[in-house]
């Protein structure tokens, strides 16, 4: 079974999502600079990792930085905790059948029915908590074995740090710990339990002291904004019948994920579940009283429940990946039901007799109903994994350049567009209620290049309902290139690039099955790439199975109507072009020719290890990094609160430490007018370490009263080298400095080397 499963990790192919792009930051971020942050997803996670917890995120980037790759790092982590959940079955005091059942049902939802996503901690998680479950109670079984205590206990605070759903499954010590002090009395009970709580401590205290409490306040917001978990107190008629309803609805829906179409390949073990799924039924209440059955597992059914009614009645926010653990244990009471069932008819009907004989059958019929139903065998066919995330980079990077400034709205482009300056523009662009005053196109001039993706692409928040399809489809912007993914299981990691102008010939990268194609713009070339918009992007029917769309992008406010792009013939192209489909609109046709490409090669071109992407959440700053200045000229500071800074010196480059009473919104600093001898472009620079609370940091042009930039930067934050381009043509500056806080807390800062100097943009070429 662990050659199954490292055939699972390493080599069959799987679908890469969207989010995967996203879940790179912080593992990239901790490879290049040491920590675990999450700029990618805003400003306000520019300084910390609380979108999920961040061991998973640590682990993967301790070993990349070791040499592997992201995937391989990501599953490497599984493959050790699988390995150690072997290691648990292997010395479990239990019958060989229920042994059997318990390592078929950890394979088949986790590796089989559910998708990998190994960017995500839930995999792991989840066979981390089978691990620690079955330590803890083979403990149990043993007369409370020290050893095991302290490995099952250290494993089980492990998985429930691994997400925040995964925190009650802690409360299954508790199960142990009173089940422990029943049998031993309180004093040998009291001796034993060091060990359990010895375990738990080794990962909780630098769980707590490094990442709860510093962030408690942090991720209580982020879940009540998702409204994510609610308390015990918000009653039956609240949180608790909302969270059942919520479990219930999402299990057609999870059935769905599992089995996207008739034409994916169907687990027979999806059949023992499905009824369930689509009836909305709860597997708990089946799993718990079948584990209850066998005292070898009775512990353990009891120390699963915290984790699985937590989700059950207290969670509202869930997808498939969190029923991870309670479909393996769902699993593992039905097959010994079925296991041990037909062992004991066995005893009952032959006695002994062949018993050895029918333990190793029913071990080698499950081999072979695992291997034909893990899909191993496609791997002869050619379905093998390709890290997309890189492979799209590397296209981003073929059709942009490699120092390209690209703009987006998406979290999950950052890296993968090729950018190598990315600027998340959602708040210039999809947040403000009017932007009918915004030069959008010269917005855009900004940028080589703007990437958008399907996932989303119709959310604005704007009244004038505008998003990046829509300045696509009005001829804003001009198709670049593009890349579109494989389609496995219902999903696609795909993007597009446009701009204002194209600097190169377009170029694009697709997949038809499981063959890697290039489209470079031709005039005389016999193929065409399209751009088609219709209601529901049913426009494709026109063109036939050759015309299937590469990528499908809503346009806003909706998704009812798309914008989608087809590599075709030139001479399907010219027809379509004749006579369209019924209420379409060819958005572009470009000629060029297609021709193969092995993505082994354009694989070669990306180094997660040498290249980063730097991320912005400004114009001026992102300027900043495409221009040069001379010397800078100083500029001071001043004091706007009573009390006065602490002023510390360090030779040549004063260092002005802040700390403030606490305040929530209040000036704290700020510098006398400077009036410009020669207007111009000037760049700003300073470093700055921010302690605690957060800062607004404002550039004005005193005489024409402009806001020429602001900087919003957050606790936590290093010291660290900020920047920001000021112009075309400014005549004064002044800078000042704000606490920013949502409450009233103290603000403490460092700001160091404040100075101005007039800025030469950079002769760029990518």
């Amino acid at each position: 079974m662990t050659v199954l499963v490292v055939a699972h990790l390493y080599v069959l192919e799987r679908p890469v999502k969207s989010d995967e792009g996203g879940f790179l930051n912080p593992v990239l971020e901790f490879l290049h600079t040491g920590r675990v942050v999450y700029p990618a997803h805003g400003p306000e996670h520019a300084q910390t990792m609380i979108v999920h917890p961040p061991v998973h995120y640590r682990l993967t980037g301790l070993l990349m930085k070791t040499g592997l790759n992201f995937y391989p790092a990501a599953v490497t982590i599984v493959l050790i905790v699988w390995m150690a959940f072997i290691a648990a079955m292997l010395t479990a005091p239990w019958p060989d059948l229920l042994k059997l059942s318990f390592l078929i049902a950890a394979f088949i939802p986790n590796f089989v029915l559910i998708d990998l996503d190994p960017s995500r901690s839930e995999l792991q998680m989840a066979i981390a908590w089978l691990t620690a479950l079955v330590l803890l109670e083979s403990s149990r079984l043993t007369s409370w074995g020290k050893l095991k205590l302290f490995l099952g206990s250290f494993l089980l605070a492990y998985a429930s740090g691994l997400h925040y759903f995964a925190l009650p499954a802690s409360a299954g010590l508790l199960v142990y710990a009173v089940w422990m002090l029943r049998d031993l009395g309180w004093r040998a009970g009291s001796r034993r339990g060091l060990f359990l709580v010895a375990g738990a401590a080794m990962f909780f205290v630098p769980y707590l002291l490094l990442f709860l409490v510093p962030e408690y306040s942090a991720i209580r917001q982020l879940i009540a904004a998702l409204n994510a978990a609610s308390g015990p107190l918000e009653g039956l008629r609240g949180g608790i019948w909302k969270a059942f309803q919520e479990h219930r609805q999402t299990y057609p829906a999870s059935y769905g994920f599992i089995f996207p179409s008739p034409e994916e390949y169907r687990s027979v073990f999806l059949l023992l579940l499905k009824p369930f799924l689509l009836r909305g039924i709860p597997v708990v209440f089946v799993s718990t009283p079948l584990l209850l059955l066998w005292r070898e597992t009775r512990g353990l059914a009891i120390a699963a429940l915290p984790f699985q009614l937590s989700l059950l009645l207290f969670f509202h926010h869930k997808s498939v990946p969190y029923y991870r653990g309670e479909f393996s244990v769902f699993y593992a009471g039905l097959l010994a039901l079925l296991l041990c069932g037909l062992d004991w008819i066995w005893r009952r009907s032959l006695g002994t007799r062949g018993l050895a004989w029918w333990t190793a059958a029913a071990g080698l019929a499950a081999s072979i109903v695992l291997v034909a139903d893990s899909r191993v065998w496609q791997i002869r066919d050619g379905a093998v994994f390709v890290d997309e995330l890189a492979l799209a980079r590397a296209a981003g990077k073929a059709v942009l350049g490699n120092s390209a400034v690209v703009g987006g709205r998406s979290v999950c482009l950052w890296y993968t567009s090729g950018a190598r300056y990315y600027r998340n523009f959602v708040s210039d662009l999809l947040y403000p209620p009017d932007i009918s005053n915004l030069d959008v196109r010269a917005f855009f001039d900004t940028f080589d290049s703007v990437a958008e993706e399907p996932a989303g692409s119709w959310l604005t928040y704007n009244r004038q309902k505008l998003g990046i399809p829509s300045w696509y489809v009005n001829g804003t912007l001009q198709l670049q290139g593009f890349y579109a993914g494989r389609v496995q299981r219902g999903w696609q990691y795909s993007y597009y690039l446009a701009g204002t102008g194209k600097k190169r010939p377009l170029q694009a990268y697709f997949w038809r099955g499981r063959k890697f194609f290039r489209f470079l713009e031709d005039p005389d070339g016999s193929s065409a790439v399209m751009s088609i918009v219709s209601p529901h992007g049913r426009a494709w029917l026109s063109l036939g199975n050759e015309g299937l769309y590469l990528m499908a992008v809503a346009i806003p406010p909706d998704e009812q109507t798309y914008v989608t792009f087809h590599v075709v013939s030139r001479d399907q192209a010219v027809a379509f072009q004749n006579h369209p489909a019924p209420n379409s609109q060819v958005r572009e046709v470009v000629f060029g020719r297609v021709q193969p490409v092995d993505p082994a090669a354009l694989l070669s071109t990306v180094d997660y290890h040498r290249e980063m992407a730097q991320i912005f959440y400004t114009t001026p700053e992102l300027l900043a990094t495409q221009v040069t200045a001379g010397a800078g000229q100083a500029i001071p500071l001043r004091n706007v609160l009573p009390g006065g800074p602490t002023v510390a010196s360090d030779g040549n480059n004063p260092a002005l430490r802040y700390i403030s009473p606490p305040v929530a919104s209040a000036g704290l600093l700020y510098s006398p007018e400077i009036d410009l001898k020669d207007p111009g472009a000037y760049l700003l620079s300073f470093r700055l370490r921010i302690r605690s609370g957060k800062l607004a940091i404002t550039v004005i042009d005193p005489q024409t009263h402009s806001n020429l930039a602001q900087l919003i930067r957050y606790h936590s934050q290093p010291a660290l080298t900020e920047s920001v381009l000021l112009g075309p043509q400014i005549h004064s500056l002044q800078v000042l400095i704000w606490a920013n806080n949502a409450k009233a807390e103290k603000t403490d800062f460092e700001i160091a080397g404040l100075q101005f100097a007039q800025a030469r943009r950079n002769d760029r070429r990518n």
